[in-house]
């Protein structure tokens, strides 16, 4: 589902199958997803990869990440920390919590009080020679 997810959003007319998958509860699937998969890497990270899409300078399912309930950015993270090891689930990772941190100031606010500096920070010291994710995590 995720994948199916991420390979719709890029091709075409990004934003309209954004706001169409959104309008039909996507964001809230793909967190459910990872909630219910926390182990399988795999699922994580087209988790994140799909949600990265989907919050791609978009305000409307950036908000929708950060007002699901008990909020969509604490998968994230522990997919995050349990994951250490998968450097495109690190990497998607910190591309969120870019985009979060870099949108409105009540999502930078919502991501920095979940500890999601520590996160980034950790992922920075892993990866030290993936270009992308230092460039997303930094």
């Amino acid at each position: 589902g995720c994948l199916a997810l991420w390979a719709c959003l890029g091709s075409g007319d990004m934003e309209g199958t954004r706001d169409t998958i959104a309008d039909l509860g996507g964001v809230g699937q793909v967190v459910q997803s990872l909630q219910l998969h926390p182990e399988d890497v795999n699922v994580q990270e087209a988790g994140c990869a799909a949600l990265l899409r989907l919050v791609w300078q978009s305000e409307k399912t950036q908000a929708l990440l950060v007002a699901f309930p008990s909020s969509g950015v604490k998968p994230v993270l522990a997919a995050m920390i349990r994951h250490t090891q998968d450097v495109a689930l690190q990497r998607h990772g910190c591309a969120i919590l870019h985009q979060l941190a870099g949108s409105k100031s009540e999502s930078r606010e919502h991501v920095l009080a979940l500890g999601a500096v520590r996160t980034v920070l950790e992922a920075l010291r892993t990866h030290t020679s993936d270009a992308a994710l230092q460039e997303w995590g930094c």
